[in-house]
């Protein structure tokens, strides 16, 4: 079998496991909350020993897992993600005069 893919899904947050992230431009955050809605305020939050870093020149980031970790939001499932590398990416909404983020 080729090279399967993971991806973890939390509303509007995507999450792809990768092997490393030596080909992105990164620049760390010093949060634990990958997303906050705009209109609930509510948040996708890491609980667990893990680092979030930008993506230089996108909306993307790179979360790096050194232990297995939960990811919380109020009105979603608990993501239970297992030790690695993911970049995250915001789903966007269709809009046919313009794109935009998907507003939580």
């Amino acid at each position: 079998m080729k090279n399967k893919r993971l991806a973890y899904r939390q509303g509007e947050i995507i999450l792809e496991k990768i092997d490393n992230a030596t080909e992105y431009i990164l620049e760390k955050l010093n949060t634990k909350i990958i997303r906050e809605g705009e209109l609930t305020g509510h948040k996708h939050e890491i609980f667990g020993n893990a680092e979030l870093w930008k993506i230089r020149h996108t909306n993307n980031m790179i979360l790096t897992a050194d232990e297995d970790i939960k990811i919380i939001h109020p009105e979603h499932k608990t993501l239970d993600l297992p030790k690695g590398i993911y970049r995250i990416r915001i789903q966007r909404e269709y809009d046919e005069i313009r794109e935009r983020l998907i507003r939580d």
